[in-house]
């Protein structure tokens, strides 16, 4: 059953009478508000979308109901849009298809009586004309423009076995004419070609999921099919809108856009970021429906002036999977954490603090050299942490599903890809002792049980030693990934020098052959940075996040993340009540950074910043015990409110 509402509007109020449907398109008040009212599928279909109905002695009557709703007041009046209210109710989505470039050549005779068959198989030759057949459902409408002739009417409605309901009168010319329909069956379609004409079926459709993540803006993404999207820096546009989408084969999207000459409507990307499809420039594109036949990411820009609308073709999830664990309270405060010297620690002491983990824990964290960096000198390692599972004794086949390693949700995490930004590299350490070590019924212990994580400790051992942002080759790694590579900087002496290619630096080949093994996969990658400023309690932390990501959600954990943290620090850590919110958000650059490439790969990413120190207007590291307590429950808190909202749901 579905329910659905009309409202009456009265002098002094409005009543909302709900309905619920009973089948056949019948429909009984179930709020008991009024007497019973029964309305049978030829009365809700008669009602009009506009109907005037006065009261007769404070009764209000609706013909061919089975009873009489009643309601004290002068008058009623306002049906809102009978037949809309009902699809509204079932839940129905509205689509425009234009399904003029269906019509084939010829044209149907359809001079018969209403109950005779139109045969839909007897095409009559004819380089004037051109036919459509179009299935319908009962509630949906076409807009037809268009001239028919005497044995050709413009359009002609049947049931489903091809019986003659309606048809237009005989020659007949029509512009923008709504067409309703409302049995289940066909409309036949006759279009004289050489005068305008078009059919634009407008469809109650379930089967579609409206995609509203738009930013303002427009990405340049000119080109033809087979060349290869570099990245283009996003440009900032107030009648411009823009869509990053991460699409899989076999899925199918319909687009309604404005475009320009170099933001065309869309286009569509392999993973190795090679254009397989692409629109023309400079054209309306009209619920233009595209079927993706590889898996990668779609760019979708349009002018706010026109209508524009992406929606997706729901399909059914049958999937047997282990849906995700639900999880424990999110925030738990530290005190103390075992790597907490006043010094810094080499890079030898944070690889020994991990291999001490691997040694207590041999079962669950594997250990593996993914090679050395540019300069040949340092070892960069990644560590996996897979919790050991419950076995399942006298398991069957048939029985259900059985819990592995593959249904746990995959978390990875590097430190130091600017190598001078050390205190994250001590908090990841930190991060991983504490969840392993828990024995609490915390957030930490479930984090261990629930979560599989890749851990990278220091993704540039060359700039975390010399202390250099960038590494050896002088290239910033995080400027050196595929997705707006092009908008890095190609001056070899700047700070954010982007590499001679996309990938040129083998740290960044290390990080991006994880990413890709995550592809399809339950998982999400931070990339953790330290926030070198100190010019207020505010930029102490950023959580920073890309414009391809879904940005509503990733605010919304900042916006968790930054109270938690600084509640923490007013009641534990010595942080001033004075000093607002530590912490801020922000949208990262479009560059080559890790946060964008891995979102184009269809994980979710983002680069967020731990504390150097407390501002107090003088820079400096400060590597106390509140510090590296509070990154802790920074990178903590950020974990846990990603799987809450990327996840959960």
């Amino acid at each position: 059953m579905s329910d659905f509402n009309i409202q009456f509007e009265e002098q002094d109020q409005s009543i909302t009478l709900e309905f619920e449907q009973i089948g056949g398109g019948a429909v009984k008040s179930v709020n008991g508000k009024v007497g019973e009212v029964v309305l049978g599928a030829s009365d809700v279909g008669a009602l009009p979308s506009s109907t005037s109905i006065p009261a007769v002695d404070n009764t209000l009557t609706v013909a061919g109901a089975a009873a009489d709703a009643k309601k004290t007041g002068d008058e009623l009046y306002t049906l809102k849009e009978d037949l809309q209210t009902v699809q509204d109710g079932l839940h129905t989505l509205e689509t425009e298809v234009d399904i003029t470039d269906t019509a084939k050549g010829g044209f149907i005779t359809d001079n018969v009586n209403v109950g005779e068959v139109v045969n839909v198989d007897s095409i009559n030759s004819s380089s004037q004309w051109k036919y459509i057949v179009q299935p319908t459902k009962a509630g949906e409408w076409f807009e037809v423009t268009g001239t028919g002739g005497g044995g050709a009417r413009l359009w002609v409605l049947t049931d489903k076995n091809f019986k003659l309901i309606a048809k237009s009168d005989a020659s007949v010319t029509q512009t923008d004419y709504k067409l309703s329909v409302n049995n289940d069956g066909y409309a036949v379609f006759n279009l004289l070609v050489t005068n305008a004409h078009s059919v634009i079926h407008h469809q109650l459709s379930t089967d579609r999921i409206e995609l509203t993540n738009w930013f303002n803006g427009y990405i340049v993404n000119k080109g033809t099919v087979g060349y290869v999207f570099t990245g283009t820096k996003y440009n900032y546009a107030s009648n411009w809108v823009s869509q990053f989408i991460r699409v899989k084969e076999g899925e199918t999207y319909w687009i309604t856009a404005q475009c320009g000459s170099s933001a065309v409507g869309y286009a569509v990307f392999s993973n190795d970021f090679t254009a397989v499809m692409v629109s023309n420039p400079n054209v309306v594109i009209r619920e233009k429906e595209v079927n993706i036949t590889t898996d990668g990411f779609m760019i979708v820009n349009a002018l706010t002036q026109s209508p524009y609308k992406v929606t997706k073709k729901r399909t059914e999830d049958f999937s047997t999977d282990f849906p995700p664990a639900v999880l424990t309270d999110l925030f738990k405060s530290v005190t103390e954490v075992s790597y907490n010297s006043s010094t810094v620690y080499t890079y030898e002491d944070i690889i020994a603090g991990y291999d001490a983990l691997v040694s207590a824990h041999p079962s669950e964290i594997i250990k593996t050299a993914l090679g050395t960096d540019a300069s040949g000198n340092y070892t960069i390692y990644r560590y996996d942490f897979v919790p050991n599972l419950p076995s399942l004794s006298g398991y069957q086949n048939g029985m259900g599903a059985k819990l592995t390693s593959d249904n746990l949700v995959t978390i990875f995490m590097d430190a130091c890809i600017h190598g001078a930004e050390r205190p994250c590299a001590r908090a990841l350490l930190n991060l991983m002792e504490k969840i392993y070590t828990s024995k609490d019924n915390d957030i930490f212990a479930w984090l261990r049980s629930h979560a599989k994580f890749i851990i990278i400790p220091v993704a540039n051992p060359y700039g975390y030693v010399t202390p250099s942002r960038k590494n050896s080759n002088g290239v910033d790694l995080n400027r050196n990934f595929p997705m707006f590579w092009v908008n890095g900087s190609n001056n070899s002496s700047s700070d954010d020098y982007r590499g001679s290619a996309p990938l040129s630096e083998k740290e960044a080949q290390y990080i991006n052959a994880i990413l890709l093994s995550l592809v399809g996969k339950k998982a999400f990658y931070y990339s953790w940075h330290t926030h070198g400023m100190w010019d207020s309690y505010e930029h102490m932390t950023c959580y920073a996040y890309s414009l391809l990501s879904d940005t509503y959600t990733f605010n919304r954990i900042g916006s968790d993340l930054i109270p938690m943290i600084t509640e923490s620090g007013h009641a534990i850590h010595d942080l001033p009540l004075n000093s607002g919110y530590i912490g801020m958000n922000q949208v990262l650059d479009e560059v080559g950074n890790t946060a964008n490439t891995a979102l184009c790969y269809g994980i979710n990413a983002s680069c967020p910043e731990v504390m150097y120190k407390y501002y107090d207007g003088v820079a400096g590291t400060d590597y106390s015990t509140k510090i590296n307590c509070m990154n802790v429950e920074y990178m903590l808190s950020a974990v846990a409110l990603a799987y809450k909202y990327l996840i959960e749901g």
